[in-house]
């Protein structure tokens, strides 16, 4: 991922720039959305959260603007 590219969740801008870890949310859908000024690189996507798993979500900033989202979610 990116690094310092900056994140709204839900629409609401985060303080705190990637990477992150540890990051707790309600169960249900969240959108997401990860700018990287610097890369000149947006993603946005959805994902639902099931009550009690834990997922690990990779974003490859790297990519051109244009391309398909690179957004890896593993189960744990």
């Amino acid at each position: 991922m990116g690094r310092g590219a900056s994140r709204r969740i839900d629409g609401v801008k985060r303080k705190d720039n990637t990477p992150i870890q540890g990051l707790s949310l309600s169960a249900g859908k969240h959108r997401f959305k990860y700018e990287n000024p610097k890369l000149g690189v947006t993603k946005e996507f959805e994902i639902e959260i099931i009550k009690d798993r834990t997922i690990r979500v990779n974003i490859f900033m790297e990519k051109p603007p244009g391309e398909d989202i690179k957004v890896r979610f593993l189960d744990y």
